[in-house]
């Protein structure tokens, strides 16, 4: 089986799938409007201008290059399941597009702002028709707080998917019962990372998770 992931390192899928360069090679989006520009990208119908990535996608930012969307297509085409991480609700536009966050450390040229909750169900709405007809799984941020912006994302996100009738995986629930000062790096000024032992447990979650999907 082969897993495309629109989404962050976060996700950490066991060695018995096959997972395909576009993550590594394109970019990690973090927003809903940044992950429907990816994959309009990687399938070839986007107007994106060559130039442009070089400043909008995270590889073409950290390597100063362009990037062509021939070089994703195959990849695209044969992917069996993908996996869309959608960690934010703020929103980067540089020129009309959208840029991975990382290029607001080399520019002041950029628009931001946060996306409300109906673009954003509306952009799940087009991801799972982009996507349409191969498996889609959403998942979440990690959090260790029931309040604040990550949180009421989290359980939006899970709104919209139950909605939509979307496999939503949610980490944290998915660890429930899991010591999370060993699974998750605490020591973060921004939690975003797990530690060693916690990639262990989750690649052993996402391959339940994703079996389980397949079986049905």
């Amino acid at each position: 089986m082969k897993i495309t992931i629109f989404g962050s390192c976060r996700q950490v899928i066991g060695q018995e799938f096959i997972i395909s360069k576009i993550q590594e090679e394109l970019t990690y989006p973090h927003y809903s409007k940044e992950i429907i520009q990816a994959i309009e990208f990687c399938k070839g119908i986007s107007n994106i201008p060559e130039d442009i990535t070089r400043y909008i996608f995270r590889t073409g930012i950290l390597k100063k290059k362009t990037l062509s969307s021939n070089d994703f297509l195959d990849d695209f085409n044969t992917t069996d399941l993908f996996i869309v991480e959608i960690a934010s609700i703020i929103c980067y536009k540089y020129k009309d597009y959208y840029a991975h966050h990382i290029l607001e450390t080399e520019t002041n040229n950029i628009q931001k702002y946060n996306l409300t909750d109906y673009e954003i169900e509306e952009d799940i709405i087009k991801i799972k028709n982009l996507l349409s007809p191969k498996k889609l799984i959403i998942c979440s941020h990690i959090y260790t707080r029931t309040h604040g912006k990550r949180y009421e994302l989290v359980q939006l996100l899970k709104k919209i998917c139950l909605k939509y009738s979307i496999p939503f995986f949610d980490p944290i629930e998915e660890l429930n019962g899991e010591n999370l000062n060993s699974i998750l790096n605490l020591n973060e000024p921004v939690l975003a990372h797990f530690t060693s032992i916690g990639n262990d447990i989750i690649k052993k979650k996402y391959t339940e998770f994703i079996n389980n999907l397949f079986m049905c």
